[in-house]
């Protein structure tokens, strides 16, 4: 059987380690044959543009995350939000959950179907 998680990540510029540990441990997971998606939401936005232009300790794990379809997107209300819908846009795809989630991620929806969630 298979595991399968949702990684989330929604820490911001000054929060380096927990994207860090987002993308670690959203790698391990992939590496080792589980059902594996990847967002950014939030003040997390701010990631997609510092990671793709080769940012020095996370950069590769990014780009192997991409290769290997993890990453998702990002949240598109999220990044209009924070202003970031054009650069992370050019990145990643942007993404929007159902209305009754307001454009969110559907957290529950994964939930449901047995994934488990995993923020930073």
């Amino acid at each position: 059987m298979t595991n399968k998680h949702v990684f989330v990540v929604y820490s911001g510029e000054s929060d380096p380690g927990r994207v860090y540990h987002a993308l670690v441990y959203a790698l391990q997971a992939a590496r080792r044959g589980d059902e594996v998606r990847l967002f950014f939401a939030g003040d997390g936005t701010y990631w997609p543009e510092v990671l793709e232009n080769e940012h020095p300790t996370m950069g590769d794990m990014f780009q192997e995350l991409k290769n290997r379809n993890v990453i998702e997107g990002v949240t598109k209300t999220c990044a209009m939000a924070y202003g970031r819908a054009e650069a992370a846009g050019k990145i990643l795809p942007l993404v929007s959950g159902p209305e009754d989630s307001r454009g969110q991620i559907d957290l529950l929806d994964f939930a449901d179907r047995s994934y488990r969630i995993w923020t930073y």
